[in-house]
């Protein structure tokens, strides 16, 4: 997969449940291009915040402004109040 959409709505990759309302329709977009992995958060509520392995905030994505280059260990972290956490892990 090139590329996948994260939030509530059915034209989702990953499909977060309904009642999760500080994850909007469509979230973020994670894709690759070249071999090297981005993420954007798409004018969310909750907002998408980029971890780094050792824990520290990295990049905070909001209103559709800027994308981040995804590092091996990377926690994104989707909404405010209940958290969706996916961890990235670089595959060669």
């Amino acid at each position: 997969v090139d590329e996948v959409l994260i939030g509530r709505s059915k034209l989702c990759t990953v499909r977060i449940e309904r009642y999760v309302q500080d994850i909007s329709r469509i979230q973020t977009w994670i894709w690759s291009n070249n071999g090297t992995a981005y993420v954007r958060d798409l004018n969310s509520f909750g907002g998408t915040t980029i971890n780094g392995s050792d824990g520290k905030v990295r990049r905070i994505l909001k209103d559709g402004v800027g994308d981040a280059i995804l590092l091996d260990g990377d926690s994104i972290i989707i909404g405010k109040e209940r958290k969706l956490v996916l961890k990235v892990e670089v595959i060669e």
